[in-house]
């Protein structure tokens, strides 16, 4: 076999290999000798020392024994291996020369034949399938053979055949030579079965290879021979495949495997082509698996059947899928086998059915709960996902925010000594030319910030708008960063105001209006106007473009890190005190100490409350230590104006005991305050009652929606607990001061004063009354010096104004000034004076409390003007000016206005005075200083408006602002009345002071539902026969006009016009009437509301109208029925007194639910989207008040209305025209029925006609209604 193959030749490697082994074993051999000699001496060397330990009495004996022991054990083993080594060098030498000999025997030779069968006889292969198990390798037989001169780790690892297969080797052979081709087809089917009979060997060591040696020549003895026993073998033949087939029978399957038949392995060994690899891989386990899923229990196939099928898979079979005919051709006998693969009958019969469906929900178990496991898996994949996101998103944000206020602190690091130049330069800078930077916004924390809404909040920072009037210094030049939505109508505003005050001297040109660029990236978040700066890069680009070269400053107005931030960036200072410093004088509670430390009055209080519980303890002790105060004020420790406050009031709801409290009190006199044992009981009490309904009675700042709210940001920033004195004559006072920097070494400055205007409304309106002239100004002046004078020490630099509570003591006539809030900053008193300073051209003068301007008037006649809420203080109207401004005014009109609407209207309005006949206009005069100008708060929901008047006497101050308020209040009402009319807007036009009386109404509205619907009937007639006889619209109009001609459209018009003078009359009145009441109370009506408005008014009209409505009904169906059954009505009026007499009152009724029902939900949609479409058109600018806005809207409304009233309708026409004997159904009871004899979509049966029929009328009726009411107020009213 290895003849001519130079590949294979090892003979010269095998001899280097033998030399190479002798030279390390006599290498071995001299290590053995000097190491045995070494313990030989170690040995002589350990007797010696006994010996002596003997001779001395110290023998230790056991020690001696052991150490004996063990070198004797050495120098045996190292005597054994050198023997070893000897006998292995004789040995390898012999078995060289045997192999040398037996390599070149011929090829041919008998006994290396039988050498290979012995080889393969030796290895017998365990079956697959006895004990294997999923997840444990297969483990096989050792090998009998004992092998004498290679050892079994350098085996070749042919286990591997399969993964790594052996390439083929390349021999030199005679093709004609047939012996050699039998030979090779022989080794080839050994080799392929050595990989099952030879386990996987491992890498072994040379130590594990020498002993592994050792063992194998201790085993065979210390005679080691090689015998080799050669049998002669018959001469190898190829059997065919059908002899071999028969001699396997048939391959069985038992038990959900194949049997192991050797026979079949080595046919298919033999064969070639992959077979058995096939059969084990390809085929076997789909016909397994297969039987497995039928239960079969046993099966025997066809080898020459299965065996033709192998040879039929193409190549390897990888996608190769066995099917069911094929598996049952290849039985032995079809019908043993079929009935079993074709269904489960078989089955069923043969085994239990409970352990049928038992296997069966546990199979389909295992699939829940396979599924089960992965979606929960999946679920806890995705939480786990959101949760990790979150969390980095927080972390980011934490990250984020820390650099964010690390950049902070550095910037206010670098403009700490610009604040320090500028308080000590201040007066020096404003001598020249400067940049004043006026920057809005409201610095207060998160949570107070988002307890308002984003609208409301950027209006509310906007009311500083007037800090224009800085432009009053000609050295000013003022930049305005907008915190609102800029447009031309709102800028519009400002420069006519600006040119109103100072016309021809171009004041517009020294103001600049700068837009937040991302102001619409945060319009749904409340953010301050400084936040929303930090991110709008172009508008900090335009702004260091127009202060650049120039000396600025900042006046900002609550001050955050991003007013700190805008400071840095523009390296300009502002205008206040340092961060810390007014973050301290923002809390109330610490402002309450400063008071008391300073010994300056204030209301009881008690500071620094934070949870509900000492909330009530502080509060049970002030009310038992001050009886006398009814209302107590909850101010947290955050915010401004008030709007973030609750008002505790004491009544006989709130503390019932109070009474008796009270009158205890006056009995114990001055002991109730200095003897504890007298308030005890009452503290008790209150200590009880108060938890039970502080957090329910407390009436909080329209800011927070509940008490939730509120606490959350009690428990956060904490509140000061304050009274209010409880006085029937007092007045609350503003005074505002500049407080200049300590270094300047300036007194504080004063702005002016100002009388508080409390407006009980619910749009928390405000105002002021400038110069105050209701408390003697000296006192006011040294407490408000004293406490100024107070902050300049502290370091404080800016404006800062005080809210004081002012009344005279009733027993001495002592007046007493009560600081109640001290405020920091540029606020609204600021504002308002500034403005009034600016206006009038003149200044205020501390010394004697006036207002003085540069224009001289003669002064009127002398008159006293008493205050109406004060006793003592008299007007002095010699006093050259005086005003009043007014914030946050309100109008439901004032949304459809912008400003050159509202200017016109101001400038047109005219009203003479009541007292002396003199004429107000809302404008002002320049050359006079005296006038009124009215201001939007924004240009974009125009909610309110401001006002600010001037004039020379308080008295007609008061009289203007009267005069302006009802005047411009009168003009918006009438333009409302103009706008629903569809008239112009002349302002010479007579309708401008009449409106429509009720009983009008009423009447104009029938009248425009008998003109609708006198051009609208033919679609009512088609409408009701086609629901009443279930027909198409074509079919029902060929028909009616065969029977009664084109005439017989207007069937039933006498009762159909009836219906129209009682249904629509009632229903447009009293909708117009309730809109109307409801608009003057609640202001602009959303869409639900009006829809309210219209259903209660539709089924009011319903009731009234139905019996009319029954008439008209039967008057239109009467035509389809049969002449003996026809009822042939005369007209309506006939018909209502024959349905009375013949079928009684309640008849005249039929139907009514379904026709209140209907007419519900058709006028809610009808007249509520009709009101709301033309609001809609309106405020897109497209349309404007006339025909085809009104056409548009009545369309809209008319497409809502028939879908949502038409199935209401088919049942209120099927019930009034019911001609059975039995009582008809119910109004649900016949939608139900309608829906599931003749389907769902009957229900909306006739909504072409009925929507051709609706929306004219609804256009017809509503332009009707407009003309009759232009016609009314045209010829009768003058």
């Amino acid at each position: 076999m290895f003849r001519d193959h130079d590949r294979i030749d090892v003979t010269e490697l095998e001899t280097n290999a033998v030399e190479m082994l002798l030279q390390v074993l006599e290498v071995l051999d001299t290590e053995f000798v000097s190491s045995k000699q070494n313990a030989m001496g170690q040995c002589k060397k350990m007797c010696e020392d006994y010996e002596k330990s003997c001779e001395l009495g110290e023998p230790n004996t056991a020690v001696y024994n052991t150490i004996q022991r063990f070198y004797r054990q050495i120098i045996n083993d190292l005597t054994e291996i050198q023997k070893l080594c000897a006998e292995y060098k004789i040995h390898e030498q012999l078995d060289l020369g045997k192999e040398t000999d037996l390599r070149q025997k011929p090829v041919g030779y008998k006994e290396y034949i039988k050498d290979l069968k012995k080889i393969g006889r030796c290895w017998k292969p365990p079956d697959e399938d006895e004990g294997e198990s999923i997840g444990e390798p297969k483990t096989y037989q050792a090998c009998n053979c004992k092998w004498t001169n290679v050892p079994e780790s350098e085996l070749e690892p042919t286990q591997d055949i399969l993964k790594r297969p052996i390439v083929p080797r390349k021999t030199a052979f005679d093709l004609s030579d047939l012996r050699f081709k039998q030979e090779m087809t022989v080794l080839r089917t050994k080799l392929f079965t050595l990989p099952e009979m030879i386990p996987k060997r491992r890498r072994m060591s040379g130590f594990d290879r020498a002993s592994s040696l050792l063992a194998g020549i201790k085993s065979m003895g210390s005679k080691i021979e090689f015998k080799d026993s050669i049998e002669e073998s018959a001469p190898w033949t190829i059997a065919s495949v059908e002899e071999e087939a028969a001699r396997i029978g048939s391959l069985k399957f038992v038990d959900g495997q194949f049997t192991h038949c050797e026979l079949w392995r080595k046919l298919l060994d033999v064969s070639g082509n992959q077979l058995r690899s096939k059969w084990l891989l390809v085929l076997c386990p789909q016909m397994e698996a297969r039987l497995k899923k039928h239960i079969v229990p046993s099966a025997h196939f066809s080898p020459k059947k299965v065996f033709a099928l192998l040879s039929r898979i193409p190549e390897n079979g990888s996608k190769y899928t066995l099917s069911k005919e094929e598996m049952i051709h290849m039985l032995h006998d079809e019908s043993e086998v079929a009935e079993w693969l074709y269904g489960w009958k078989v089955q069923f019969k043969l085994l239990a059915g409970i352990q049928i469906a038992a296997t069966t929900i546990q199979r389909y178990w295992r699939g829940y709960a396979v599924r089960r496991d992965i979606r929960k898996s999946e679920c806890r994949y995705v939480a786990a996902s959101i949760i990790w996101m979150a969390w980095m998103c927080v972390k980011k944000r934490r990250d984020m925010h820390a650099k964010y206020l690390k950049k902070m602190l550095v910037t206010l690091n670098e403009t700490e000594e610009l604040n320090a130049k500028l308080a000590a330069d201040y007066y020096e800078i404003v001598k020249e030319a400067h940049v004043v930077i006026h920057l809005p916004s409201i610095g207060h924390p998160p949570d107070v910030r988002n307890s308002i809404s984003p609208p409301i909040f950027r209006i509310y920072q906007n009311i500083l708008a007037l800090k224009m009037s800085f432009l009053k210094n000609r050295h000013a030049e003022v930049i305005y960063i907008l915190p609102v939505e800029p447009s031309d109508s709102l800028l519009r505003m400002y420069f006519d105001i600006l040119e109103s005050v100072r016309p021809n001297e171009g004041i517009q040109n020294r103001v600049t209006f700068l837009a937040l660029s991302m102001r619409r990236a945060f319009n749904q978040c409340s953010f301050n106007t400084a936040r929303t700066l930090y991110y709008s890069n172009t508008t900090v680009t335009a702004l260091k473009q127009a202060i650049a070269g120039k000396p600025a400053y900042l006046l900002p107005w609550v001050m955050d890190e991003c007013d700190v931030w805008a400071a840095g960036t523009l390296r300009v200072p502002w205008l206040g005190s340092s961060m810390s410093l007014q973050s301290r004088l923002f809390n109330k509670s610490a402002n309450a100490e400063l008071l008391t430390s300073l010994g300056i009055d204030q209301p009881p209080y008690s500071p620094y409350v934070k949870d509900y519980t000492t909330l009530c303890t502080k509060l049970a002790d002030l009310i038992c230590m001050h009886s006398e105060v009814c209302l107590w004020l909850i101010k947290l420790n955050v915010g401004i104006d008030g709007n973030q406050t609750g008002v505790f009031l004491i009544n006989n709801v709130s503390v019932p005991f109070m009474l008796e409290l009270r009158n205890e009190r006056m009995k114990c006199g001055e002991a109730w305050t200095t003897t504890e044992e007298l308030r005890k009981p009452y503290l008790d009490l209150l200590l009880e009652h108060l938890p039970k309904v502080v957090f329910t009675l407390t009436r909080l700042a329209p800011n927070y929606k509940c008490w939730k709210d509120f606490y959350g940001s009690l428990t956060k920033h904490g509140c000061l607990l304050q009274a209010v004195p409880d006085k029937k004559t007092y007045s609350i006072l503003s005074a505002a001061i500049f407080i200049p920097g300590l270094q300047s070494r300036r007194k504080p400055v004063w702005v002016g004063t100002a009388d508080q205007m409390h407006l009980e409304t619910q749009f928390t309106a405000f105002g002021f009354m400038i110069p105050q002239t209701s408390f003697p100004h000296e006192k006011l002046r040294t407490v408000v010096t004293t406490l100024a004078e107070a902050l300049q020490e502290m370091g404080y630099f800016g404006y800062a104004s005080f809210d004081l509570f002012c009344y005279v003591r009733k027993f001495d006539d002592v007046p007493v000034a009560l600081i109640l809030d001290l405020d920091a900053y540029y606020g609204k008193v600021h504002n308002f004076l500034d403005w009034f300073s600016f206006t009038i051209n003149g200044k205020y003068d501390p010394e004697k409390n006036i207002f003085q301007s540069d224009v001289n008037l003669s002064s009127q006649a002398r008159k006293k003007f008493r205050h109406p809420q004060s006793r003592i203080v008299l007007w002095d109207e010699t006093k050259e000016r005086f005003g009043i401004a007014m914030g946050r005014l309100h109008h439901t009109e004032l949304y459809r206005h912008r400003w050159p609407k509202l200017y016109y209207f101001c400038k047109k309005c005219k009203v003479v005075s009541f007292r002396d006949k003199s004429l107000f206009q809302i404008t002002y005069d320049a050359k006079t200083r005296v006038g009124s100008h009215v201001l939007f708060h924004d240009g974009e929901s125009r909610a309110h408006v401001m006002m600010s008047n001037c004039n020379v006497t308080m008295k007609q101050c008061l009289e203007m602002v009267t005069a302006n308020l009802k005047n411009l209040s009168q003009a918006l009402t009438i333009r409302k009345v103009i706008l629903s009319t569809g008239m112009s807007t002349d302002e010479k036009s007579p309708l401008v002071r009449h409106q429509v009386p009720i009983y009008v109404k009423f009447g104009i509205g029938g009248l425009a539902g008998v003109t609708g619907q006198a051009l609208t009937h033919p679609m009512d007639v088609l409408k009701v026969r086609m629901q009443v006889y279930k027909s198409e619209l074509l079919s029902t109009m060929k028909q009616t006009t065969r029977a009664q001609g084109l005439l017989g459209l207007y069937t039933g018009l006498s009762a159909s016009l009836l219906r129209q003078i009682t249904y629509t009359t009632t229903r447009l009145g009293i909708f117009n009437t309730m809109s109307e009441i409801c608009e003057k109370r609640f202001g602009r009506l959303n869409y639900p509301t009006l829809i309210s408005l219209g259903m209660l008014a539709g089924m009011i009209g319903a009731l009234v109208g139905t019996p009319t409505d029954v008439v008209m009904v039967r008057m239109i169906a009467d035509v389809g029925l049969p002449l003996e059954k026809r009822r042939s009505y005369k007209h309506a009026i006939d018909g209502l007194f024959r349905v009375f007499k013949e079928e009684g009152i309640h008849t005249l009724w039929a139907g009514a639910m379904a026709t209140v029902c209907r007419a519900a939900i058709a006028n809610g949609a009808q007249l509520g989207t009709y009101s709301r479409s033309k609001t809609m058109l309106k405020d897109t600018g497209h349309f404007e008040d006339g025909l085809p806005m009104q056409f548009v809207a009545g369309l809209m409304s008319g497409v809502v209305a028939a879908t949502a009233s038409l199935p209401m309708d088919i049942a209120k026409t099927r019930i009034q025209n019911w001609k059975e004997s039995d009582k008809p159904p119910g109004t649900g009871k016949m939608l139900l029925t309608i829906s599931r004899s003749e389907g769902f979509r009957s229900l909306w049966r006739g909504f072409l006609p009925y929507y051709a029929r609706l929306a004219p009328n609804t256009v017809i009726t509503m332009v009707a209604m407009d003309q009759l009411t232009r016609f009314y107020l045209t010829h009768f009213q003058s």
